[in-house]
């Protein structure tokens, strides 16, 4: 039976600071134009790390959003985000699907533990490996690396139910660094030379994707905030109260607060590298190229302080040139990346 897929799609983004919505055409030529994009800025502390501590005001923005796009009763892909999302990267025998979700259900109740009392979750198979070590038969079963992704099954539902309640009806459930893959290569933007790296920028937090040979091979969520508890005697930003020390220290022009979110983002790229060649022995690995995405204020004065900061070549998603405006659409925006990326798999793209 032929699949068939929708000629436009909507991708969901619901994030601490802001909910995005964007809406995706389907050309003849298998392309896609942006038809629309909103996005409704989220008060503060209405999400906290992906967590939803005041759900009516959540669910109110979502109304404003779908009136806005014009998306009640219509079916969006939504977002998980990755701050309430685990990411685990397994190696089990090489099996058909169906087979190989029988085999990761046994894996699941005995030997890998999942941080929720209620977990949902599900998983992909990675084409290709970069280290012919790591794909070896073990016992002469051929293995294959696997994706798993779970969160809390509560979380998830209450993410869905206020879709819902916003009168949008979500079809689908995805990651962000799934999402910006799917963006990346319908794109055309790949490396033979190397792994990439994407960066999801926000105010407070990053989302950081290691891609290799056709697939996700790394996730990392992190927070950009001076979280390090001082040692007695000593100055520095405790977790309670860092934002208010950070304001009043640059109120008196010691510090730059936009250059601080910099140099924690880059030590936090350099620390996510380094993990990923030396822990997952990827030693001989080198990052091709960063492209930047997400909510920044300044995205082009984002890009060239992080250049000045970061040994790699490094490109702004959704700079000019990047996906122009067709007549009628709009251009492809840093801020809006993800939103397409879940798009695109409504439009089996």
């Amino acid at each position: 039976m032929r699949i068939r897929f929708a000629r436009s799609s909507l991708g969901l983004e619901i994030a601490d600071h802001a909910v995005k919505l964007v809406r995706l055409v389907k050309d003849r030529k298998q392309s896609f134009r942006i038809k629309t994009q909103h996005v409704v800025p989220m008060p503060e502390q209405a999400i906290v790390d992906g967590k939803i501590m005041q759900p009516d005001v959540v669910a109110g923005k979502l109304v404003e959003l779908a009136k806005k796009a014009n998306a009640t009763g219509k079916r969006v892909q939504l977002l998980v985000p990755g701050s309430v999302v685990m990411v685990r990267y397994l190696k089990l025998p090489d099996l058909p699907m169906k087979k190989l979700g029988k085999v990761l259900q046994f894996e699941l109740a005995d030997n890998i533990r999942l941080p929720f009392d209620d977990p949902q979750y599900d998983f992909v198979k990675l084409p290709g490996t970069s280290n012919a070590a790591t794909s070896a038969p073990e016992d002469g079963v051929p293995m294959c690396d696997i994706l798993l992704a779970a969160a809390s099954k509560a979380i998830i539902r209450q993410y869905a139910d206020l879709t819902e309640q916003a009168g949008m009806k979500p079809a689908a459930l995805e990651i962000k660094g799934l999402a910006l893959y799917r963006l990346l290569r319908h794109r055309g933007i790949r490396s033979d030379h190397g792994a990439l790296l994407a960066v999801d920028m926000s105010p407070a937090s990053a989302e950081l994707c290691i891609y290799k040979s056709g697939g996700l091979r790394m996730s990392r969520n992190v927070s950009l905030e001076t979280s390090a508890d001082p040692a007695p005697g000593r100055g520095g930003f405790g977790a309670s109260g860092a934002s208010d020390a950070l304001a009043q220290v640059a109120a008196a022009g010691r510090i730059d607060p936009l250059e601080t979110l910099y140099d924690n983002l880059a030590q936090e790229i350099d620390r996510f590298v380094a993990f990923y060649r030396y822990t997952l022995n990827q030693r001989d690995d080198v990052i091709a190229e960063v492209l930047l995405c997400g909510d920044m204020e300044q995205p082009e004065a984002a890009a060239e302080s992080l250049r000045e900061r970061l040994s790699y070549s490094l490109r702004l998603l959704g700079e000019e040139g990047e996906l122009p405006a067709k007549r009628g659409s709009y251009s492809l925006s840093p801020q809006t990346c993800v939103a397409v990326g879940l798009a695109l798999r409504g439009l089996g793209l």
